[in-house]
């Protein structure tokens, strides 16, 4: 529902306020923090290991992408959406 929203809104703003204080990449933090909920929204089933579900399809998204993200920028918004 529209608590998710809310919820995912805020993990994305928490998200850039740290990506500024350490001089993190924005753009794999930005991704990252977008979708680090996508499995728990796309299967309710998968919520506790949410983080882990959700940085594979993170992975598989950035592989087919149209904004044709390098391997490593794929990998590390694998890695941070856990």
């Amino acid at each position: 529902g529209i608590g998710c929203y809310y919820h995912i809104v805020a993990v994305v703003k928490n998200a850039e306020l740290l990506a500024r204080k350490y001089g993190a990449d924005m753009e794999v933090v930005i991704i990252a923090a977008w979708l680090h909920d996508i499995a728990s929204i796309t299967d309710y089933d998968l919520y506790e290991l949410h983080h882990i579900h959700g940085a594979e399809m993170a992975y598989s998204l950035s592989g087919v992408s149209p904004c044709s993200f390098s391997r490593r920028k794929g990998a590390l918004i694998s890695c941070s959406t856990r």
